[in-house]
């Protein structure tokens, strides 16, 4: 039930839309229909208060217009399909963007765009209200926003006049020839989530086929060895002082120079993924007690890692180096703007130091694999013991099930064998087991 009332006299097809499209009634739809009510009253077709609202006003910032159109534009190609108005589709495209046909709108500048990247096709209020949703839990990330746009910008060109989602449209995540193991699932992920809470709200009805590719990931971790280690931190502090003489005494090397160490070993001793490292909040370490809690991660999780007595007292050194240089942090490794690092800080200076270490294929994650290899490696126990210690690995690893723990065993041949000495029985059956486990 509608907590405000419409009230031009377009609100009967407007309120025909909402019912139809499952469309929640939203701030930007009570605005027009207000406008329509003062600009156009009387009207029987709502075409030119469509061609009106549409309009990019002076000054108005390019997120905003976005914003503030998107809905209506979507209202207009449903109006189009039922006959209430004979709107070009050219003229339902985003002001400024590439038309069907090749054409472009005449408008303002794209300069004007400063706010978060909106979407372009009709679309956009479900692709909103999405993130919107995933944003609230903390579940959002570049590589989603990437992947949707993506998929928003093939809308917009493929299927220029849609508003909800079909299985056709889903074509877009079908496996393709240059995609081998996860990465078709890596694209599509966003897609799949998207149709799901699609069709939960009503606004679709697709079939939920998450693309499973056929091809195994053939990528093996690298382990590292202590002189790997070594030789890689030595090269990196060589790296951080020629950035500091070639780009200079700029906020950002400073901090790179203090935080990529202390980040490097953090995830070598602690063993959790990159990015719980990088969205890790200073609040959420607990140096007294030695533990970290990892609240955001890949999935929703939050548990607790302990942490190596020479890692508390690196990090309370650290701290202090770093809150000279930026007092009152909230980020454990916080950007020059206090905010979290994203992905490619980590690899573009991981390969840039690798480089001068090795020619072995490998990535700062592999780190995670070195830590859960060097902890197995250690164990000398059997039996009920070797079941207790996997399950505590599990857990600090912020594994969903022991399942995912069992697969490090086939990282290297090392680790295969000593599981099978030590379990009496062939890795692949001991894995099998535990995955059998893990659906219980």
């Amino acid at each position: 039930m509608m907590k405000k009332a419409l009230c031009s006299s377009f609100a009967p097809l407007l309120g025909e839309f909402i019912s139809e499209t499952g469309h929640a009634m939203s701030e930007h739809l009570l605005s027009f229909d207000r406008f329509c009510s003062s600009s156009f009253p009387g009207e029987a077709s709502p075409e030119n208060a469509i061609y009106a609202w549409l309009e990019k006003r002076d000054g108005e910032p390019r997120s905003s217009y976005m914003h503030r159109t998107g809905i209506v534009r979507t209202f207009g190609a449903y109006a189009n399909r039922k006959g209430w108005v004979d709107i070009p589709m050219s003229s339902l495209i985003p002001k400024g963007e590439s038309s069907p046909d090749g054409g472009r709108a005449n408008v303002g500048p794209r300069s004007n765009f400063k706010g978060p990247r909106p979407f372009k096709s009709l679309l956009a209020w479900q692709f909103e209200a999405f993130v919107e949703r995933r944003m609230a839990s903390d579940r959002w990330n570049k590589t989603y926003d990437d992947n949707l746009h993506f998929f928003d910008g093939y809308c917009l060109k493929n299927f220029p006049d849609a508003t909800a989602l079909d299985d056709e449209m889903l074509g877009w995540c079908e496996e393709r020839p240059t995609e081998h193991g996860n990465s078709c699932r890596y694209r599509t992920t966003v897609v799949w989530n998207f149709a799901e809470y699609s069709n939960f709200r009503g606004w679709s009805n697709v079939k939920i086929d998450r693309c499973l590719s056929d091809a195994p990931c053939t990528y093996a971790p690298h382990i590292f060895t202590d002189e790997e280690v070594s030789s890689f931190m030595d090269a990196c502090i060589r790296h951080f002082d020629e950035c500091l003489m070639g780009t200079g005494r700029t906020l950002d090397v400073y901090l790179d120079r203090l935080e990529f160490p202390v980040f490097v070993l953090f995830i070598l001793s602690t063993g959790v993924r990159t990015c719980e490292a990088r969205w890790l909040d200073v609040a959420d370490v607990d140096l007294d007690q030695g533990i970290a809690t990892i609240v955001k991660s890949k999935q929703p999780d939050c548990h607790p890692v302990s942490l190596h007595p020479s890692l508390v007292a690196l990090l309370r050194d650290y701290g202090d180096a770093v809150s000279a240089v930026m007092p009152g942090r909230k980020a454990m490794f916080p950007g020059r703007d206090g905010g979290y690092h994203a992905a490619s800080w980590e690899s573009y200076h991981f390969r840039k130091i690798w480089r001068t270490v090795s020619d072995e294929p490998a990535c700062l994650y592999d780190l995670r694999a070195t830590f859960v290899t060097n902890n197995i490696s250690s164990w000398d126990v059997h039996g009920p013991e070797l079941g207790e210690k996997m399950l505590r690995l599990s857990r600090t690893l912020g594994h969903k099930s022991i399942s995912s723990t069992y697969r490090y065993f086939r990282v290297s041949d090392l680790l295969a064998g000593r599981l099978e000495e030590k379990s009496d029985g062939p890795l692949d059956d001991i894995i099998k087991k535990a995955e059998e486990y893990g659906k219980k």
